[in-house]
């Protein structure tokens, strides 16, 4: 098959994290964090804070609604700035996908992108998740078809010219 080309279409609502209903689209299963938005993101912008109050059993995850269905079985790339309060590992997946796609997070902000492949139902939610009680932040943030992340660029939902997929 050959490798899917990045499409630059923002799936993720809101994820500058700086409009008025941006809470609407992101937050959490069986209380697991307490989501904030905060005012030291990337760059001085805005972030989504969450701090895990508890950690390490099936359905302990930050929900990011998308404003479709992802497509079944098909290749996405999650990108942006992360940083944590102390280390620990982000994990991103659909649904009950597979959990091999982590990656190490530190105090600093750091560029991540992870691929992320849909199981064989259309998910709705992206659903990251971290390895230790701690606090995470995230600025900037993408999800797009393919296999390539491209710059950070708002949704077509979140503009009054709307767009679809």
């Amino acid at each position: 098959m050959a490798e899917l080309k990045p499409t630059g279409r923002n799936l993720l609502r809101y994820s500058d994290f700086s409009h008025p209903d941006t809470m609407s689209y992101y937050g959490t299963r069986e209380n697991a964090y307490t989501l904030s938005i905060d005012d030291d993101g990337y760059e001085g912008g805005k972030c989504l804070k969450a701090v895990a109050n508890r950690i390490g059993h099936a359905g302990t995850d930050i929900t990011m609604d998308m404003p479709k269905d992802c497509l079944p079985h098909t290749t996405y790339v999650f990108s942006g700035y992360v940083r944590s309060a102390a280390p620990t590992k982000l994990t991103v997946r659909f649904g009950y996908g597979a959990s091999g796609n982590k990656v190490d997070i530190d105090e600093e902000w750091k560029y991540i992108k992870v691929l992320v492949v849909s199981g064989s139902d259309g998910y709705t939610q992206l659903l990251p998740y971290i390895n230790a009680k701690t606090t995470i932040y995230f600025s900037k943030l993408k999800l797009e078809l393919g296999t390539e992340a491209t710059p950070w660029t708002p949704a077509p939902e979140d503009s009054l010219s709307g767009g679809g997929y």
